[in-house]
């Protein structure tokens, strides 16, 4: 590999837009400079890629924690809610439970 192909490695094969502008001579004494430098842009243009998103683990891992402590909060609320309710209706009966034995 020449170059010039390590030095725009990540850009030819990576996830970005490249744009090459190739500089070309009409000297004669520039002839094989150009020649190559018109091959080499030829090649570079013909490559294909797909680009992909690039996904951090780490943020994705964080994203997934979020949504279960929310998921867990709100579970938490709804079991707290049912219980303070189930509380107070226990709590009544318990009162009354008591009264009742202190009249006997």
């Amino acid at each position: 590999a020449s170059k010039i192909t390590r030095l725009l490695k990540d850009s030819l094969g990576g996830n970005s837009r490249t744009l090459m502008i190739t500089c070309v001579s009409p000297s004669s004494d520039s002839f094989e400079e150009t020649l190559n430098s018109l091959k080499y842009a030829k090649r570079a243009r013909d490559i294909q890629n797909r680009p992909i998103v690039n996904k951090d683990v780490i943020e994705l891992e964080m994203q997934r924690m979020e949504s279960e402590i929310l998921q867990l909060r709100q579970q938490l609320k709804t079991r707290e809610n049912s219980t303070s309710e189930v509380s107070n209706s226990d709590i009544e009966s318990l009162q009354e439970e008591k009264s009742n034995l202190e009249n006997e």
